[in-house]
Formats: structure tokens, sequence, C-alpha cells
């Protein structure tokens, strides 16, 4: 029955990758790993700026020597006053204003991603015809639901962006497959503080999170409340460091060390 069901929601998936992006054509680009790596990758390293409270531990030297770089801001990244080389977001509520959130003029590309399942298709409607563009160029991802982390989102050779399990899953194979020579992980805590909701968190972002409702136990990311998410995401990692030969010198993820639980989770392996 598990597999039957599986096998449903993959032909869904497949239908609905195919055909969406026949309705937005007009309005939006869709893009996979080559075209986004030819307008996006300026440098070798690439920072993935994730939400988690160990962002307000970063000060401006921080951010300006992230700024020197390529660098993709992940979801509610958008709320945060750096502003990266890609923004990520993924199919939301529109009660959360996810679009409204993107700095005015921001003028760097921003990818929409994550509609593969039958409830969302509505929404995925919904935001993408109130999107404010801001000046940010809307894409399509051109995406496709992944089985095998490494298989996958490693070592595949397909332009598809995969999905896997949580968007840190999915960047990190991105960012391989488009070529950089080290991936730096900043916010990404495995906790379920928000760098706009913590104790302590800058005005302006507490402001800003709460007129969008986003500090709600609703919304916090199914990472940091399922152990077994959890370890999925920590067995991923750990078979991409096996994949590099288990050198951490030759595989490409780094943490950023700002005190997060992924950060210490890789000085032990």
């Amino acid at each position: 029955m598990q597999l039957i069901k599986e096998n449903i929601k993959f032909f869904y998936s497949s239908v609905l990758h195919a055909v969406l992006p026949f309705f937005f054509k007009n309005m939006f680009n869709h893009i996979g790993i080559k075209d986004l790596k030819a307008r996006v990758k300026k440098s070798e390293r690439v920072y993935i700026l994730a939400t988690g409270s160990s962002i307000n531990n970063y000060t401006d030297e921080d951010f300006s020597e992230i700024g020197l770089h390529d660098s993709i801001g992940i979801n509610f990244f958008t709320i945060h006053d750096f502003i990266p080389s890609l923004y990520s977001i993924e199919v939301h509520s529109d009660k959360f204003c996810f679009f409204q959130s993107v700095k005015k003029d921001c003028n760097v590309p921003l990818l929409y991603r994550g509609y593969s399942s039958l409830p969302r298709i509505f929404e995925v409607v919904s935001n993408l015809r109130n999107a404010s563009i801001n000046n940010c160029s809307i894409f399509l991802a051109q995406e496709a639901n992944a089985y095998n982390f490494i298989d996958d989102c490693v070592k595949s050779d397909s332009d598809y962006i995969y999905n896997y399990s949580i968007s840190l899953l999915t960047w990190v194979g991105v960012a391989i497959r488009m070529g950089y020579s080290e991936i730096v992980l900043c916010g990404v805590d495995m906790d379920s503080d928000y760098f706009f909701c913590q104790d302590g968190a800058p005005e302006k972002y507490l402001m800003e999170a709460k007129k969008r409702r986003l500090c709600n136990v609703e919304h916090v990311h199914k990472a940091a409340t399922d152990p077994l998410r959890k370890q999925m995401v920590y067995s991923a990692l750990s078979s991409l460091l096996a994949h590099y030969g288990n050198s951490k010198e030759l595989c490409p993820v780094k943490v950023h060390s700002k005190s997060c639980a992924l950060g210490n989770f890789f000085e032990k392996l």
C-alpha cells in the first residue's frame, strides 16, 4: 500500500512539474541547474543562509565577507537586511506574505520551488498571481523529488533541481552540482528558533515577523520538531562525507561555527 501511495505521489509530482510551468510560462522563466549556474555562479565559495537564530550572532564584518562571494538566502531569510545573490522560497500560505517580505529593488533572482504536493497547488496559483516582484527576476524551479541523496542530489548530471527532505539538503546538492568548491552553511541550527523570533532578536526583524504571523508553533520547521527528519539530515550529510572518502578537506560542505547543533555534529564526524 505504501509503495502504491509513493507511486501515485511520484506520478502526480511529475505531471504537476510538467504542467505548471506551461500555465505560468508567460510570467516566469522555468530554470534548471545549468541556467541557474550561468546566472548566479560568480565565485568558488557559496554561503547558504538559513533562518536559524545563530544568524543574529553574525557581525557586519561577517556579512561583508559573505558579500564577497555567492550566497543563497533560504525561505524567510528575505526578512534579513542582507541581500544574497539568490533567494530561494517555497510554496506557502498567503497569510505569511512571503513575496512581500522581499526587499524593494532587490535586483537579484528569486527561485520559487517546492510545489510537489496536491494540497499546495491552490497556494501555488495564489502565490504566483499575487507575487510582488520588486525588480526581482522570479524563476520557477525545474524540480523533481529525489529518492537517494547521493545518487540524485550529488551525482546526477540531470538538469533537475532535486528536492530532498528539507531545503538545506536540496541546496547542498544543487550547490555541489553547480560546481562550487566550498559550500558554507550559516544559520542552519536544527532547532525551532528563528533569527526573527528569538528572544532578543533585533526589533525590526521581530516586528516584521509578528506582522506576518511567523512566530507560532505551526510555522516551526519540521526538521526542528521531527527527530526522524533531523536524523535524515545527519545521515545524508554523513553519507556525503563518506562519498568524499571521509575527508573533511575534500568534502566541499563546511559549517560556519556560530553555536549551532549542525556545527557540533560536523565537529564530531
